[in-house]
């Protein structure tokens, strides 16, 4: 029989579901924007921005409210969680902004504020639930990551502490029961969840692509933009939930029947 391949069908993405498929995105998109895209993989890469964006959105319209929250009401945990990611935003530039020998610390602020700060802070003028959303998809990606060791080796926990302490509170101010994805709801992200898959695909392709084996940088590049698939993938096989979903499996290839004779 003959194979057939389309956009996006030579890659398949460790198992996901919409809340992790969102977490891995932001993480490919956060390396993006500190190492740039090959032009090969440019609009593949804003496409995967518009499709991580509309994820994110139907996330957090989907994020279920208690009929009674309880604790403080949003729009008093909102200021001290907006403060504290405004203060860790400060203390990493000023890091950052020693560009001395003597600064050894760079690296490690750099790797936190690619995650957290790569595109400003323009989430904390979202809506209620959307800006829980899009912390928690940070905070997610931050763990992946293990930032936790960064904050630790710049003696900042207690940054990445109040962050995550306000974060709760703030998901508790709201209302918000549950952050895993549940069966009802997976459905309704699906259509989302499977558009961004599928884009991370064309776009992991692209950038593999783009390598040429006389030109070393080409392949420093892919690294470092597809370090947070590899990172996410070691991760899913410690779990040991790294096989392919059965979707992804039947994008891989499809099989064409030959013509009767």
């Amino acid at each position: 029989m003959g194979k057939t391949y389309s956009p996006g069908s030579l890659v398949a993405l460790p198992r996901t579901n919409a809340l992790e498929a969102q977490a891995l995105a932001i993480s490919l998109v956060t390396a993006a924007l500190a190492t740039p895209v090959p032009s090969i993989a440019s609009r593949s890469f804003e496409r995967l921005q518009t499709q991580t964006t509309a994820l994110s959105g139907a996330i957090a319209g989907l994020v279920t409210p208690k009929a009674e929250p309880t604790g403080p009401l949003p729009h008093v945990v909102d200021p001290s969680l907006d403060r504290s990611l405004s203060y860790t935003r400060q203390w990493l530039e000023a890091i950052l902004a020693l560009d001395e020998p003597e600064n050894t610390l760079r690296d490690a602020a750099k790797r936190i504020y690619d995650v957290f700060f790569a595109d400003g802070l323009t989430y904390l003028n979202f809506p209620y639930l959307r800006q829980w959303s899009t912390i928690h998809a940070r905070l997610t990606v931050a763990d992946e990551l293990d930032l936790d060791a960064a904050f630790t080796e710049l003696n900042g926990t207690c940054f990445i502490a109040s962050i995550r302490r306000l974060h709760k509170l703030y998901g508790d101010a709201l209302g918000i029961t549950d952050a895993r994805v549940t069966v009802d709801v997976e459905a309704k992200l699906r259509p989302f969840a499977d558009a961004t898959r599928n884009e991370m695909r064309v776009y992991i392709e692209k950038v593999v692509a783009s390598v040429e084996p006389d030109e070393p940088a080409t392949a420093d590049a892919m690294t470092a933009l597809l370090q947070p698939l590899a990172d996410f993938t070691a991760k899913s096989t410690a779990r040991g939930d790294a096989q392919p979903m059965e979707s992804d499996s039947q994008a891989m290839e499809t099989d064409l029947e030959p013509p009767a004779e």
